[in-house]
């Protein structure tokens, strides 16, 4: 038993400090690498030496593989390690040229075969120019030659008293056998270079990241508060950036071949040409999403804005920053105040976003479009309005197209400019293809990352627990109740449905968006997921009525960008390639285990496409090649520029316009719920219709519109609360049927313990607006009156 103790304890704490410099190995080899004037391959030079270890001792032969894997200067050929059996064996005279040679050197030091035969197994030894080094300095001579932190430890431990490493070394070489088994034969690998090293490091990195976040999200934030702040929160953020960072430096590693580099493994894996008419549909498409997004039935005409009070006025991002640099043009009480120049932006940016549309010097007015309407959201978004990520996808492909061009070369104004021959060498060369490639991925990423980072904010958020039953249940239900632009109730309906149905759709909707992020990258997420989202979406109409108007566009134009490829009538650079949906159709059936549809005669294509490559002259074919290379390059490291700010604004949990967390309905939505309802009555408090807060101004917020009046209610001479009141004063009077009160309703409803409560409500605090005193009066604890369900006098699709 007190043996056992004792094994228990050294493995353990044995255990202990080779995790704790692993770790800090990882982040240190990490670091190394990001510098770009650092070499992962030492130029110190080592000298020879032959180790001999126990051939049939487990921990000598894991030694011998966390040497080999850890080693300062792989591949490490000035390191052998030997079975001390075959040594043992040439001393007894056995035929062994290599074993033989180091018998000699141990029989010397030793002064005789036997007592070296006798001690060969009882410790390591290491013969390094004709000299024999025994027992613990074996060790600490190998971590010497290590990635740090082991030469640390190393003279960490030679500072330590002789005799109690010798100890420790001798109590552990004496139980290795008991401790950790025997192994004989199992040597592993023979050498391991530097890129073996990269791999594993990477490999060791996500795994403990990954089992980071698994604890993080399955076992501390599901017992927390559901909020989408808060220390707990942000340190799973980070974990998750750290993770998404190592799995991108995986597939690099992954893609590098003997005869390509990682970005071009990369591009040939995932990337693939695109056809111009690929690129011309996305600039229609999010040219036309944004477009339609300025008309009135979408949101606010832009001129409205101004007639709301500045303290409502909040912007943030771009729009605060250059409100802070040039506060006599872009200012709040500038720009967002003078309705005439906002019309003309309006005016602009819709012009300016159908310049691009029909492709009328689309390399001036993409860039334009894409500055105009970067400031007509600002403006919006500086009222709370369309807060979120909400079409956020389009602009920043609009953006992507307008830094990288090549949209416009069909289907477009431009294109029926040019000379037929000038348009021809503009789009088909190869370069241009991979290019293009190149540009419809970014923008791929762009469309994925839209609900990979939702999905991660609600996991990094509550955990696991966000997609249980009564979450999602609580969610549906208080979206559906609160009154808004139009109504489907569909959720109300259901709302006796047992938990697990409330499960199904928490975990439909959390993983599905985590899945998306395997959209740019896997054959069956690239198949499935996009299509999944949508219905998604169309759920989300009938059970909350929301709708994205954005996404809902989007997601089937995604799938015709790529179909698009096929329809050209040279398409041999696209035919087999990644985003061939026949292949995807091909490889997504494969990953699931069913059969083909079809012999997989797909080769023959790409061979025929081999073939009239191979009877290329040789230097133009490298020409070509080297051409593919270097966009390839320049690609990946635009991509990775692109998504690397947008993983680090996510993880910092800003919401930074044009960048943002991802975090709409990320919290966990506590049972009672909460809703609110608008209510007019007449001069004797009888209920005379519903109103809507966009009768008042359609820019108005839901929450800024609740806070205004709570500062009223509670602060009735501030100047923000005089301001407000004198905005609403004329509004309300002018309102249809002249209500005398406008009285909104914050109602709570437990729907757990009161489910078939017919009002959906057990009490209520108002705020009651006087339209003749123009007064606010907040009352608490009030009884629930009916519901009514009439919609009422909005213009546009309203905010979300």
């Amino acid at each position: 038993m007190m043996q056992q103790a004792v094994m228990a304890a050294v493995v353990c704490v044995f255990g202990v400090g080779v995790a704790a410099c692993e770790i800090l190995r990882v982040v240190i080899y990490g670091l190394r690498m990001m510098l770009v004037f650092w070499k992962s391959t030492s130029t110190k030079h080592y000298k020879a030496q032959t180790v001999i270890v126990d051939g049939e001792c487990t921990l000598c032969n894991l030694l011998r593989t966390f040497v080999l894997f850890r080693h300062a200067s792989p591949p490490a050929i000035h390191l052998k390690f030997l079975p001390a059996q075959r040594v043992i064996k040439a001393l007894g005279g056995a035929e062994d040229t290599e074993a033989r040679q180091v018998a000699d050197v141990v029989a010397t030091a030793y002064r005789s075969a036997d007592a070296a035969a006798e001690n060969l197994l009882a410790r390591l030894h290491g013969v390094k120019e004709g000299e024999v080094v025994v027992g613990a300095d074996v060790v600490l001579g190998l971590l010497r030659e290590c990635h740090a932190p082991y030469p640390w430890v190393a003279a960490t431990a030679e500072r330590l008293p002789r005799a109690l490493v010798g100890r420790v070394y001798d109590v552990v070489a004496a139980n290795r056998h008991a401790w950790f088994g025997r192994g004989a034969g199992r040597r592993g690998v023979e050498t391991v270079d530097d890129a073996a090293q990269s791999w594993q490091v990477v490999q060791e990195a996500t795994a403990v990241g990954a089992a980071l976040v698994a604890a993080l999200t399955m076992a501390v934030l599901p017992l927390g508060d559901g909020h989408k702040d808060g220390p707990t929160q942000r340190a799973t953020r980070v974990a998750c950036a750290a993770v998404l960072a190592l799995l991108v430096w995986r597939e690099a590693l992954q893609s590098k071949t003997s005869s390509s580099s990682f970005s071009r493994g990369l591009f040939d894996r995932y990337v693939g040409y695109a056809s111009p008419a690929s690129l011309a549909l996305m600039r229609a498409t999010c040219a036309l999403i944004l477009a339609v997004f300025t008309l009135p039935f979408m949101t606010t005409p832009l001129a409205k804005t101004a007639e709301v009070p500045r303290f409502m006025c909040k912007p943030t991002g771009v729009l605060r920053l250059l409100g802070e640099v040039a506060p006599s043009l872009f200012g709040k009480d500038a720009l967002l105040a003078s309705a005439s120049r906002l019309s003309g932006l309006e005016t602009t940016t819709r012009a300016l976003l159908a310049a691009v549309f029909f492709g009328v010097g689309t390399s001036l007015t993409a860039p334009l479009a894409a500055a105009a309407w970067l400031v007509y959201g600002g403006v919006l978004r500086s009222y709370n309005t369309w807060r979120g990520h909400s079409f956020i996808a389009a602009w920043w492909t609009l953006v992507v197209i307008a830094c990288r061009g090549g949209a416009s070369d069909v289907w477009s104004v431009d294109a029926s400019c040019r000379g037929k021959r000038q348009q021809q060498q503009r789009s088909s060369t190869k370069r241009e293809a991979a290019y293009r490639g190149w540009t419809r991925f970014m923008a791929t990423l762009v469309f994925a990352n839209n609900y990979f980072m939702a999905g991660l904010s609600k996991l990094c958020a509550s955990g696991v627990a966000w997609a249980a039953g009564i979450n999602l249940k609580a969610k549906l239900l208080q979206t559906s109740l609160t009154q808004g632009s139009f109504g489907v109730y569909l959720s109300l309906f259901l709302r006796r449905w047992p938990l697990p149905f409330w499960l199904f759709l928490g975990i439909c909707g959390l993983y599905g968006e985590l899945l998306m992020g395997l959209v740019p990258f896997r054959a069956p997420a690239k198949l499935f997921f996009p299509a999944l989202m949508w219905g998604m979406h169309v759920g989300i109409v009938f059970l909350q009525h929301i709708v994205f108007v954005d996404l809902l566009t989007m997601i089937p134009a995604w799938y015709l960008w790529h179909y698009l490829d096929l329809l050209e009538e040279d398409n041999d650079l696209y035919v087999g390639g990644p985003w061939d949906w026949r292949r995807v159709v091909r490889d997504a059936r494969d990953a699931l285990g069913l059969p083909a549809l079809a012999p997989k005669d797909d080769k023959d294509h790409r061979q025929d496409l081999l073939e009239k490559q191979s009877d290329e002259a040789p230097e133009d074919h490298q020409f070509v090649e080297n051409d593919v290379d270097a966009v390839a390059r320049s690609g990946f490291a635009r991509s990775v520029l692109l998504m690397g700010i947008f993983v680090a604004v996510w993880a910092r949990g800003a919401e930074w316009y044009p960048w943002n967390s991802f975090r709409m309905f990320a919290d966990w939505t506590p049972n009672p719920i909460d809703y609110e309802r608008y209510v007019a009555l007449d001069a004797q408090r009888n209920h005379l219709r519903n109103f809507h807060m966009h009768e008042i101004n359609p820019v108005l917020n839901r929450k800024r519109f609740v806070d205004a009046l709570d500062v009223c209610a509670r602060s009735p001479q501030s100047r923000d609360c005089r301001a407000f009141l004198s905005f609403m004063d004329p509004r309300a009077k002018a309102l249809p049927e002249s209500p005398a009160f406008l009285v909104v309703q914050n109602r709570a409803w437990d729907f757990v313990r009161h489910i078939d409560n017919p009002d959906y409500c057990d009490e209520m605090t108002t705020y009651e607006y006087d339209v003749g005193a123009s007064t606010v009066l907040k009352k608490k604890h009030q009884p629930c009156d009916p519901i009514d369900w009439h919609l009422c006098c909005t213009s546009s699709i309203g905010t979300i």
